[in-house]
């Protein structure tokens, strides 16, 4: 199968799980770009930060009492170790017996073992992905000094241009594409972005939904439906509702960093002012209530009406006159 119709094959028909790094190694299968390795990597790398556990394969045929590990030697007569990075990633491959640890543990028992020459990750994958020794130490590092921190700030310019793990669409209730920011975002994503968003059922009011991010830095895309105003005080609460669960679906996934836009204050004329105090206090209050999980939350504006809305805003919460 050629790099091209493996792409075709795994638009059509995968979505993206919980599991980041399974989902980071199909695309560098697909594509084997410098940008594919770097966003795997750092998969690998937020997975460490979390302290998230992998399946790590023991040998079934261990003397009693004893736990063997399973090592896969590779064409060139190197010797790894195995994990798979969730229970999705495991069962692509044939039973075995597995145990829990966390990732960062296993990567510096893997350090210490004589004769070992990294780690290959998701050995049953139609692509598993090695890292050798020097970039699990330098992976090891740069989790321990870049733990992500909590963090909201405002940006004036295109979202799609932004490089961050997710940007949420302001889409309408068929995720099919339309105008504004919705447009924007599928065209700069590519035809795949459809092509997805056609096999995930609409989405309503206040709910989220997600997809890959395709052609666009940012890794993801949250698609996310906001009230069309009418003045119900409802609509407040679904509003609220597009950026909690967004939020919450980014951590469910694993995401750390996700941009949002002014959700309805276009073509749905949410008023700025509300609408933008509406976001504030959202993704503060969420934020507070995940304070040991390390989101950088930026807030995007594509005119000056609703940058300077932001902007007051953040200057009352900061003489602690917003409520």
């Amino acid at each position: 199968m050629c790099v091209n119709d493996f792409y075709k094959e795994m638009t059509l028909m995968l979505h993206p799980s919980n599991d980041i790094i399974m989902n980071a190694q199909q695309f560098f299968a697909a594509d084997q770009s410098e940008a594919n390795l770097v966003k795997l990597l750092h998969a690998v790398s937020i997975v460490l930060q979390e302290g998230a556990e992998v399946l790590i394969p023991t040998a079934a045929d261990a003397p009693k009492g004893q736990l063997l590990l399973q090592t896969q030697t590779t064409d060139s007569g190197l010797e790894y170790m195995t994990a798979y990075s969730s229970k999705e990633a495991y069962e692509q491959g044939e039973p075995c017996n597995v145990i829990s640890r966390p990732l960062v543990n296993y990567f510096e028992a893997i350090l210490q073992m004589d004769g070992i020459a990294g780690i290959i990750f998701n050995p049953a994958s139609p692509a598993p992905f090695n890292i050798q020794n020097q970039m699990l130490k330098e992976l090891l590092a740069d989790a321990q000094k870049n733990k992500a921190q909590n963090a909201i700030s405002v940006w004036r310019g295109d979202i799609t241009t932004l490089d961050c793990d997710a940007i949420v669409n302001a889409a309408n209730s068929t995720l099919l594409g339309g105008g504004g920011v919705d447009g924007a975002i599928h065209r700069a994503a590519g035809p795949q972005l459809l092509e997805e968003c056609k096999t995930l059922g609409g989405c309503p009011t206040g709910a989220a939904k997600i997809t890959y991010g395709y052609n666009l830095p940012a890794s993801y895309i949250i698609h996310t439906v906001g009230p069309i105003y009418n003045g119900k005080v409802e609509q407040r609460l679904e509003l609220a509702d597009c950026y909690k669960n967004s939020l919450e679906l980014a951590r469910k996934h694993h995401l750390h960093s996700i941009a949002f836009p002014a959700i309805s204050t276009g073509a749905y004329a949410y008023p700025v002012d509300e609408a933008a105090r509406i976001a504030l206090l959202t993704c503060t209050e969420w934020i507070n209530a995940n304070a040991d999980y390390g989101m950088s939350v930026v807030l995007t504006c594509f005119n000056s009406g609703v940058y300077n809305a932001y902007q007051e805003l953040v200057k009352k919460a900061q003489n602690g006159e917003l409520d």
